[in-house]
């Protein structure tokens, strides 16, 4: 076996795990038993590369990974609140969107993989569930916030988001 780094611990190199020696430096494999408490941490790559090792040229590039294409994610929209829509602190206010599986184009109106969030001072609240609704608009000082729509495709998994900004305003009754 070569060995690249080595010590009481860690061995790195090279492995032949052949009944003979490949050469000098060729160390024989024992196996020994473990403590039970023993955390183990191990790694292999199977292979070979013909020929003998080569410095890379100066000015080569790894080549790049290709990519399969990955099924898209929902399809998402929001109608109600517009962009820039007013949102009534503490009062119940009426949200609609649309959620599609793509491919597929069927509707999410399942509310398990939908979900309508305010992002306000403290980070974001979570609305309501479902493609359309009545919720109470959270208790935050008036201002512009974000509204995201989200919705998670249940075959795939994949998530997509919609978003616009809205103004939270106070609530006359």
């Amino acid at each position: 076996m070569w060995i690249g780094h080595s010590d009481r611990e860690t061995l790195t190199g090279n492995g032949y795990f052949d009944e003979r020696a490949h050469g000098a430096d060729d160390q024989e494999l024992r196996t020994s038993a473990v403590p039970a408490g023993q955390p183990l941490v191990a790694g292999v790559v199977c292979g070979s590369v013909p020929g003998a090792p080569a410095s890379p040229s100066k000015g080569a590039s790894a080549p790049v990974p290709v990519r399969p294409d990955l099924p898209s994610a929902a399809v998402v929209s929001i109608q109600r609140p517009g962009a820039g829509g007013r949102l009534r602190r503490g009062c119940e206010e009426v949200f609609a969107g649309t959620a599609r599986t793509r491919p597929g184009d069927r509707p999410l109106t399942d509310p398990r993989y939908t979900a309508w969030r305010l992002t306000g001072p403290d980070g974001p609240v979570v609305l309501g569930a479902g493609p359309s609704g009545g919720f109470v608009v959270p208790l935050l000082p008036d201002g512009t916030y974000p509204l995201t729509f989200t919705a998670t495709d249940p075959d795939s998994g994949l998530t997509a988001t919609a978003r616009v900004s809205v103004r939270v305003v106070g609530c006359l009754r």
